[in-house]
């Protein structure tokens, strides 16, 4: 008898520590880098499923390899659903609307991009006919664009759009081409490109710049610069874009070329078991009211979230079946609600994410403290604090803020927790700044007493030596 009964202890103990473990499993937590950005920390969960879409409707129920998901400025989703060759469109409740699969008297083939303009038309990357189409709200055709005949267009080989989207400033359609953006006005004609990708210089190519003959800068210049992946459009007319460039996975493109994102090598890299590296891969970007980024990983299958300044927030997903993960998330966009709707091209379908209270909280602290509310914002940190005491970005805005009231000592404690090299630096001479301003008159006196003595010293010993040398002459 005593035997059952401990046999029956066991179980239930071991029953129990199973449950817990899979309550705190840790995929169902966020994730924030250390110090070091080596390694992951877990951190309060920041979006919740809200729901998943499995059934669209229209001529085909499912989608079929889905490449792109846009949300119009009325609140209606369009999916360019690639393998099915439409393009679906559905409410702010994700219900069917109507599809779209024709254009010019022909059938839409791979579409891989869509958008809308400010007035609902539709345009529609039809990579299949290597050819971008305009519809009206409606679906009726309009007009097309195809490879613009041009002298300065000698070197494009192909045309074949997969992501468009139209600049609300000049009205150019602008076409991902490689490294960079093609500009295509109203007639179809080429208007130049913008933000091209730099290659870079590394000592070796420098060596060949400067030392190697004709025939291998010649061969240099055929190194391309890395793709671009996806971008969209912003109402000011800015190019947000991702892609596979080291340095600048995000970008920021503003209207005259220049990318004003901050540098650096966004997202994870990973590594095979032989140890060659494995880049992270960003497909797609959105970027919300608050100038809240997020960004999907298509190799780890992680959202990746960053502010304005390139800092980041957090990251979430993963690979898996269930809610909450992903098989191949390939378009994201964010709603005025601040929810996440990411399409799937795996799992055929959607998944809308809502921001937790404790990610809703780091975005207030983060629009208060960009709008300059410095109290209001570090009230905000204090409360992220209070949910978890170890998230290393709220040290990081606590410190900024210590450092604006002039707090350079608790400033600099804060970015030496959040690992913040650059303004720990900027703090540091703050400080040393207030110190030699503070203490200016004691510190020249004691340098002019200093000096005083050390030249009396000085003469002192000249003397004593001199003494000393006529002594010793003497005998």
């Amino acid at each position: 008898m005593k035997n059952i009964c401990r046999l029956l202890c066991v179980l239930i103990l071991c029953a129990y520590f199973t449950l817990q473990a899979a309550a705190f499993d840790y995929r169902d937590n966020g994730y924030a880098l250390s110090e070091d950005g080596k390694q992951r920390v877990a951190i309060p969960k920041p979006y919740t499923v809200k729901t998943v879409i499995k059934e669209f409707g229209g001529s085909q129920t499912t989608l079929n390899s889905p490449q792109d998901l846009f949300l119009s400025e009325t609140g209606e989703y369009y999916i360019a659903d690639t393998e099915n060759d439409r393009i679906i469109k559905l409410d702010s409740d994700f219900q069917f609307i109507a599809e779209f699969t024709q254009a010019d008297d022909s059938a839409l083939s791979k579409p891989t991009g869509v958008f809308v303009d400010n007035v609902g038309d539709l345009w529609v990357a039809d990579s299949g006919n290597a050819r971008i189409v305009h519809l009206d709200e409606q679906g009726k055709y309009i007009e097309k664009f195809v490879k613009p005949e041009s002298d300065l267009l000698y070197n494009v080989t192909s045309f074949v759009p997969t992501k468009i989207a139209i600049n609300p400033i000049n009205n150019y359609l602008y076409i991902i081409m490689g490294k960079q953006f093609m500009m295509l006005d109203a007639a179809n004609q080429f208007k130049g490109y913008v933000g091209a990708n730099q290659i870079g210089i590394n000592f070796f190519n420098w060596m060949v710049q400067n030392f190697a003959s004709e025939e291998l800068k010649f061969q240099l210049t055929k190194v391309e610069p890395p793709s671009y992946s996806n971008f969209m459009m912003t109402e000011d007319g800015r190019v947000v874009a991702v892609g596979m460039s080291s340095n600048s996975r995000i970008s920021i493109i503003n209207t005259v070329g220049s990318n004003i994102y901050p540098s650096g090598n966004y997202g994870e890299v990973a590594y095979e078991d032989d140890g060659t590296p494995i880049n992270p891969l960003f497909v797609d970007v959105t970027i919300d009211d608050n100038q809240i980024i997020s960004v999907i990983e298509q190799n780890s299958k992680f959202i990746y979230q960053y502010d304005f300044e390139g800092q980041l927030i957090c990251f979430f997903g993963g690979e898996g079946l269930s809610a909450g993960f992903f098989g191949m998330p390939s378009s994201i966009v964010s709603d005025k609600q601040g929810n996440l709707v990411v399409l799937d091209s795996m799992l055929n379908q959607i998944q809308v994410f809502q921001p937790t209270e404790f990610i809703s909280l780091v975005h207030n602290a983060i629009v208060q403290y960009n709008a300059g509310f410095y109290e209001e914002s570090m009230a905000s940190w204090d409360r992220v604090k209070e949910k978890d005491s170890t998230y290393g970005l709220s040290r990081n805005f606590i410190g900024k803020i210590r450092m604006k009231n002039g707090q350079y000592t608790e400033a600099l404690e804060d970015f030496r927790l959040s690992g913040d090299k650059v303004n720990y630096g900027k703090t540091f001479e703050s400080l040393r700044y207030q110190f030699l301003q503070k203490y200016f008159y004691v510190i020249v006196i004691s340098a002019a007493v200093l000096f005083i003595l050390l030249a009396l010293l000085i003469k002192k010993s000249r003397k004593f030596i001199s003494n000393l040398q006529a002594k010793l002459w003497k005998q």
